[in-house]
C-alpha cells in the first residue's frame, strides 16, 4: 500500500494545520494529536482498546488533560480541510466498537479517489460492493466475486486479476475474505466510508441495525417488516427472553433465530495482527 497521504493526494505537512474556529471554540491541534493520528495512519482501523492505549501513550509522551471524546474532535476539526476523518464504528463480525480513519468528501473516498487502484480495478470493486449490499446475507460466495468479471462492461479482467485484486482489497481492509467458509463481506473501514454511498445507492436494500442504528449487513432479519439485526446485536438485545419478537416499532413479529454466544472483545485478535501497511 502506498504512503497514506499520497492515497489521497495530501502531503504530510497538511497535517500541522492551524487552529480551526468554529463558533467560539478553538481546535488547537498539538503533538499528542499527531502522534495519535499517526496511529490510524499506519493502521487505518483499530478497536477502542487500542485506540485508548495509543490516546494514554500519547498524553504521557506529550502531556495535557484531554477526554477521548473532544480529542477525535479536535483531529478531525483539523483534517476536515484533507475530507478526512476519524469515524466510530462496530465491526460486523466481532460486535467490538471500533475507530477508522475515512476518506469523507462527499464524492464516496475510495470510489473516486485513490492512487492505490485503477479505474478498472475499481469498477470490479464496485461491482463487488454492490453485489455484497443487495445481497440477504450481507456476503456473497468466493466463486460468485470471482465470476463478477464477466459482468463489467468495457472492462476486460481474467480471474486470476480478480483474485490477486480480492487479496489487496483483503489487506487494505477494504473487504473481508473467509477462506473457511468460502465468502466475501464488506470490512468495517468500507462500511465506514461508504456508508451514504450505500444508502443512496442501494436504499432498497441497506438497512440500519434496530439495536445499534448503524448499517447492517450481515445479521437476521424479521419475516414480517425490514427490520435487520445485526448477530452480536441481537444475542444481546434478546438475551435470556424465551419468546423474542421483532424489536421494530409496530411489528413485534416472533424472532425465530436461534441466539449466538455474544463475542467478547478479549477473544478477538486486534484488527492490526497481521494487517498492518504493505511497504
Amino acid at each position: 500500500m502506498p504512503k497514506f497521504f499520497d492515497l489521497y493526494g495530501k502531503s504530510r505537512s497538511d497535517v500541522k494545520l492551524l487552529p480551526v474556529r468554529i463558533s467560539t471554540a478553538i481546535f488547537v491541534m498539538e503533538d499528542s494529536h499527531r502522534l495519535f493520528l499517526q496511529a490510524f495512519m499506519t493502521h487505518y482501523v483499530m478497536y477502542t482498546k487500542e485506540v485508548k492505549e495509543h490516546f494514554a501513550m500519547a498524553l504521557k509522551r506529550f502531556g495535557g488533560d484531554y477526554e477521548l471524546g473532544s480529542f477525535v474532535i479536535t483531529i478531525n476539526e483539523n483534517i476536515k480541510p484533507l475530507n478526512l476523518e476519524i469515524r466510530k464504528g462496530i465491526s460486523e463480525k466481532t460486535g467490538n466498537h471500533c475507530y477508522c480513519l475515512v476518506n469523507a468528501s462527499e464524492n464516496h473516498g475510495i470510489l473516486k479517489q485513490s492512487s492505490d487502484y485503477t479505474v478498472n480495478e475499481l469498477e470490479y470493486f464496485k461491482k463487488l460492493v454492490g453485489e455484497i449490499a443487495k445481497s440477504p446475507e450481507g456476503s456473497i460466495s468466493s466463486v460468485d466475486a470471482l465470476n463478477q468479471v464477466d459482468k463489467l462492461e468495457n472492462v476486460k479482467m481474467s480471474k486470476k486479476m480478480a483474485q490477486d485484486l480480492i487479496d489487496r482489497f483483503q489487506k487494505d481492509l477494504w473487504i473481508i475474505s473467509d477462506v473457511n467458509e468460502g465468502h466475501i463481506s464488506l470490512d468495517t473501514r468500507c462500511i465506514l466510508e461508504l456508508g451514504h454511498y450505500l444508502k443512496d445507492t442501494y436504499e432498497d436494500f441497506i438497512v440500519n441495525c434496530e439495536m445499534c442504528k448503524q448499517i447492517c449487513l450481515q445479521g437476521q432479519s424479521c419475516g414480517s417488516c425490514r427490520a435487520k439485526l445485526h448477530h452480536h446485536c441481537a444475542a444481546r438485545c434478546f438475551r435470556n427472553r424465551d419468546s423474542p419478537k421483532c424489536p421494530a416499532s409496530g411489528c413485534g413479529a416472533p424472532w425465530p433465530y436461534e441466539q449466538p454466544e455474544r463475542v467478547e472483545p478479549s477473544q478477538q485478535p486486534t484488527q492490526n495482527q497481521g494487517r498492518k501497511r504493505r511497504r
